[in-house]
């Protein structure tokens, strides 16, 4: 058995971060997505793993390296048409060989009930299996980005042309009376396409880990759902609720306060008296003193200034600068999502915002009157 995970990011729907930083290499604590993914897939029996991507296939060789057996269980294929899933799919047979392939997303968490789903495949003599969500606003059923294949799948796949599972292949084959199975998943499917469902992913994940097979170990719970791996520096005066994650080499200066869920990142450095609430640092950033976060992702190496809500700020070739209040060191930033008061954050800030200002952030959420965070 072999498995195909899909990272391709085209430009014309294409989020910001992600033209940095391909999705499925994001990471989920120490280490990207498509990592946690491959040793869950060779656990369950996936020796061979292709990935399908568009130009970032040197990203993902690089971040995968040490996760298969040797280079050959590896195949990278460029997307370039674009080839659509089911065309990934042929064209990372043509590397590995005909066998049955999972097929998923490289932007998601792993689903825990998909040993089960492979049970049930091959129980019910699937050529195919679909697997949906429910959609909780109006009960219809959506593609979770989960396939199992069999062989004969791929007889359906034409070899150049543009091939979707659902449009074209998933058609030819009710018509040829093949035998298609879809599984409906419960709640706990998580998969990401901006920075908004990206912080919900792993907000689950801080809560539940074991729901989506990943593991705190070895950080310590220091407080409820408050995990600190044990080369992380966190002043006595510092206040985190929880849940939030700090990883190793961190560092939580005095009078910092951290609302979660938040993560912060290898080697990462919060600020005295700084305030990040619902955000992750990933690795190396820095959040300089007085600085606050809020909802936002800061990447690798990023040092933020003044106020960072609701954005993303990533690494660049170059340094910018918004306004006194938001600067991007070595970065680049953008927002993407209104604030929680409804409007746009503005670029060109005249001051740094505070809490308790106009930013869209009521201070009430973060403390009460005895210190408790208030939902």
């Amino acid at each position: 058995m072999k498995a195909v995970m899909l990272a391709g990011d085209f430009g014309y729907a294409q989020h910001r971060l992600a033209a940095a930083v391909p999705r499925g290499l994001w990471p989920v604590f120490d280490r990207p997505a498509a990592s946690h993914l491959v040793d869950q897939l060779r656990a369950l029996g996936c020796e061979d793993v292709g990935v399908c991507a568009n130009g970032t296939c040197s990203l993902f060789a690089e971040a995968l390296d040490g996760c298969v057996r040797d280079a050959a269980a590896l195949a990278l294929v460029e997307d370039q048409l674009p080839r659509g899933a089911a065309g990934c799919v042929a064209d990372v047979a043509d590397k590995l060989g005909r066998d049955r392939f999972i097929v998923l997303q490289a932007n998601m968490l792993w689903n825990t009930r998909l040993p089960g789903i492979l049970t049930r495949h091959i129980q019910r003599s699937a050529d195919l299996t679909v697997v949906v969500t429910t959609n909780p606003s109006d009960g219809s059923l959506k593609p979770a980005g989960i396939y199992i294949f069999d062989p004969c799948v791929l007889d359906f796949i034409q070899p150049t042309s543009y091939q979707d599972i659902k449009e074209q292949v998933l058609p030819a084959m009710v018509k040829a009376g093949r035998r298609v199975e879809a599984f409906v998943l419960p709640e706990g499917h998580c998969a990401w396409h901006d920075t908004s469902t990206y912080l919900d992913a792993l907000g689950r994940a801080l809560t539940c880990p074991e729901h989506f097979g990943l593991s705190l170990a070895p950080m310590q719970e220091v407080a409820p759902s408050v995990h600190v791996a044990p080369n992380a520096e966190v002043s006595g005066s510092a206040r985190i609720y929880g849940p939030a994650a700090v990883l190793g080499g961190a560092s939580i200066q005095p009078g910092a306060v951290i609302v979660g869920p938040v993560v912060v990142g290898p080697g990462s450095r919060v600020g005295r008296s700084a305030v990040v609430t619902e955000s992750v640092l990933w690795s190396d950033a820095t959040i300089e003193n007085d600085c606050f976060v809020s909802h936002s992702v800061i990447g690798d190496g990023v040092t933020a200034t003044g106020a960072a809500m609701d954005c993303a700020l990533f690494a660049s070739r170059r340094e910018l600068r918004w306004g006194d209040g938001l600067t991007g060191r070595h970065g680049e930033i953008y927002h993407g999502c209104p604030c929680s008061s409804g409007t746009r954050n503005t670029l060109k800030q005249s001051a740094p915002a505070r809490v308790g200002a106009k930013c869209g952030v009521d201070p009430q959420r973060l403390q009460g009157p005895q210190g408790e965070r208030r939902q």
